[in-house]
């Protein structure tokens, strides 16, 4: 996910920096990710480096498209034009969830890069839900932020012909694309779908995880009940993920939050239905086509 949101923003930047090359300036775009365990030091100290790289090099405006709130990554030279890609504050909204893995200095170091947007020269909102959060919780401009939505990889495009009846399962199946941090709703998905079972609705559910870490929390509270019908996927590949949503009789979205829905958006695309949870932003990528409930 966060490598998907940044390719497809460095890729929209090309329109921007050629826009600002046009009037003979010097612009560099970057990504670093997001911190995990002490990486946060290495972003910190990476935002003094840039200093000495921009400056030296007589870059005029910075686009920065790291995933999330980097740390200090806006706290560059005030010479040099800033514009960040701004994703979403939910790690700032779900600590507990989110940072508390991290030190007191790293969660420190979110806080003051989450006010520093507000101090941008320009934001890029990946959706109209992030944008209203850039000017209702941080106080941004709203004639300062630009609304962009990301684009989905070509083979959501042509989803139809990509899609392998190898690689689903055999019964019907819905599928949900997710992760276990609390705002994805993986919990209430898992409790919902036992209440299905118990009415006798023969349906099986396949749940995609991001990575392996991901796997291994969701069996430290396993219910071995559900191992017969949900099958648990982890680091699929691309046409595994397409298959999965196409063949689908359903995508099931359950996030409560989101900066912007791609699995949702995906499904979309593949014209398959969706039940997702009830909030902005999953209104405003399904509006009328999909089926909402109440999160």
């Amino acid at each position: 996910g966060l490598e998907l949101y940044a390719i497809t923003y460095l890729r929209c930047q090309n329109e921007y920096v050629e826009e600002l090359q046009g009037r003979g300036m010097k612009v560099l775009a970057a990504v670093d990710f997001a911190p995990a365990d002490a990486r946060w030091r290495v972003a910190q100290s990476l935002t003094h480096e840039l200093d000495e790289i921009l400056l030296d090099n007589g870059i005029d405006v910075f686009l920065d498209c790291s995933p999330f709130i980097g740390p200090g990554r806006l706290d560059l030279d005030a010479r040099i034009a800033v514009v960040p890609i701004f994703y979403d504050l939910i790690p700032l909204f779900h600590q507990r969830d989110y940072l508390a893995d991290f030190n007191r200095d790293a969660l420190a170091s979110y806080v003051l890069a989450a006010r520093a947007v507000a101090r941008a020269d320009h934001v890029i909102a990946i959706s109209g839900a992030v944008a209203d959060d850039a000017r209702h919780v941080l106080g941004v401009d709203p004639a300062n932020v630009t609304l962009h939505y990301p684009a989905l990889n070509q083979d959501y495009l042509r989803g139809s012909n990509q899609a392998s009846q190898d690689l689903v399962p055999s019964r019907a199946f819905a599928v949900a694309v997710t992760g276990v941090h609390k705002s994805k709703g993986l919990k209430h998905l898992l409790a919902a779908y036992q209440e299905l079972r118990k009415r006798q609705v023969e349906l099986d559910l396949v749940v995609v995880l991001p990575e392996q870490w991901t796997l291994e929390h969701v069996m430290d509270e396993w219910d071995p009940t559900l191992s017969a019908n949900v099958d648990l996927r982890v680091e699929v590949s691309e046409v595994e993920k397409v298959s999965l949503q196409k063949l689908a009789k359903f995508v099931v979205h359950p996030s409560v939050e989101e900066g912007f829905g791609i699995p949702m958006a995906e499904a979309i695309a593949l014209g398959t239905p969706v039940v997702a949870a009830e909030n902005p932003l999953n209104r405003e990528i399904g509006s009328k086509s999909v089926c909402f409930f109440e999160s």
